[in-house]
């Protein structure tokens, strides 16, 4: 029988093939751009391969885009002639690709919740069940989850640095800083190289308000990224956090020109408006532009990059950062528009998606006001949205700007009853020390 490194049946005919998928899981979890020609190897060896079929399917949905479903819908249509000549295992792989297809994202965490109930070493369903509870905004039960199999987790299993990562990154999210740092420091110890590790660490720094040691900590490893897909401009991202909070802007800008937003960079000349990527650039401009920082063309940068996408509302996360980019580049119709098709999409009343569009509206109708510079009206939103923006997805280090928004406009307006109230969200949310950080500080 063929298995992956952790023990898991590949049901294929030829043993190169499940060599290769074995690869692209390593790669998958790692974060690294060999995932792509690694999966289309395994097509090659072995179209027939259910395993290599999902996989491809899942990439095409993670790109989170509408642009992703066809290449998606054309893997599950392979994996599902297949279905019933493979185990049970992968059969509720091909079921976790139907729902992703569905965009039903809690039959997705079911289906691989399934999976780890079973199989609770299976690092593949943990990582996408992950990744599919961070854009829900439920990292309580991704937690919860990542808790269930810790146990049967050791450093003899093969992918055990990238296992603490994992877990790191909900502890981190959950509040636990001091186990997460401890186990996040630990998997790059075990692997230099393992990015998510680096990044649970960072998220840590962070939150504990200790950027200098973030600077010093991501320098330390940046010569391991290389091998790196888009997390490394992540990582990038999070530098540049901790640049702008030690008052270095030019630090901030320098980057963002070289490695968040670069039309030169094989990635992004590839796929200009890839999700995380919007995201990182409109939320390292707001938060230049917060401290008094003169940004010059580097909005219609973007813009330029979602001309052809602006309005694929797949992902609330980067719908919020597709607002920031409209409104700060002036397409007034476009706003509107994005906000109408937003209402009508989260008025759905049977459609998944629909439900994690709800807390949307409020959120495009703030980031559209603080640009106009319509204080009262941030804040007033603020005073309805602050206690549901977790819903919306991301990390607590990317919802941050929302809230730096929406302290800007209750600094501006003195309204000293949001800042309090902002200062305690933050505080149970788990940062320490809010207003001793530079968006927050002067109001303190």
């Amino acid at each position: 029988m063929l298995t992956d490194r952790r023990g898991h049946a590949i049901s294929t005919v030829e043993p190169r093939a499940a060599v290769a998928l074995d690869e692209a899981i390593a790669h998958l979890v790692g974060r690294r751009s060999a995932l792509t020609p690694t999966l289309a190897r395994v097509r090659e060896l072995d179209p027939d391969c259910v395993m290599g079929q999902v996989l491809t399917g899942m990439m095409g949905c993670g790109v989170r885009k509408l642009s992703g479903l066809e290449a998606a819908r054309e893997a599950y249509a392979a994996a599902a002639a297949q279905r019933d000549q493979v185990s049970a295992r992968e059969r509720l792989y091909v079921d976790v690709l139907e729902s992703a297809i569905a965009r039903e994202p809690d039959a997705v965490v079911e289906r691989l919740s399934a999976i780890l109930e079973h199989c609770p070493t299976d690092l593949l369903a943990s990582v996408l069940l992950q990744g599919e509870l961070f854009w829900t905004g439920d990292m309580q039960r991704a937690e919860a989850e990542s808790a269930r199999v810790d146990a049967f987790w050791c450093s003899s299993i093969e992918g055990y640095a990238d296992w603490l990562a994992l877990r790191a990154f909900d502890l981190e999210e959950t509040g636990d800083l001091a186990l997460a740092e401890r186990l996040g420091r630990e998997s790059v110890e075990r692997d230099p190289n393992n990015l998510w590790g680096a990044h649970s660490v960072a998220h840590v720094l962070e939150m504990k308000g200790e950027s200098a040691e973030g600077i010093r900590w991501l320098d330390e490893l940046k010569g391991g990224w290389d091998a790196g897909g888009p997390m490394k401009y992540h990582l990038w991202w999070h530098r540049c956090l901790c640049h702008i909070e030690q008052g270095q802007f030019e630090a901030a800008l320098e980057i963002h020109d070289t490695w968040i937003r670069n039309s030169e960079l094989p990635f992004q000349k590839a796929l200009p408006d890839f999700y995380l990527d919007i995201q990182n650039g409109a939320s390292n401009l707001i938060r230049l532009e917060l401290q008094g920082i003169d940004v010059g063309e580097r909005w219609q940068v973007l813009a330029n990059a979602i001309e052809g996408s602006w309005d694929d509302l797949s992902n609330p996360f980067t719908t919020l950062h597709v607002a920031m980019v409209l409104a700060a580049t002036g397409q007034l119709g476009r706003q509107q528009a994005l906000l109408n098709n937003v209402n009508a999409l989260a008025s759905e009343q049977q459609s998944a998606l629909a439900r994690t569009y709800r807390g949307v509206p409020v959120v495009l109708e703030f980031i559209a006001a603080h640009r106009a510079g319509r204080h009262q009206q941030v804040v007033a939103c603020g005073a309805s949205s602050r206690a549901s923006l977790w819903q919306l997805g991301g990390s607590h280090a990317q919802r941050d700007v929302l809230f730096q928004l929406l302290f800007d406009s209750a600094r501006r307006c003195q309204d000293y009853a949001l800042i309090t109230s902002i200062h305690s969200d933050l505080e149970r949310i788990g940062f320490v020390h809010p207003l001793g950080r530079v968006a927050y500080r002067d109001a303190a």
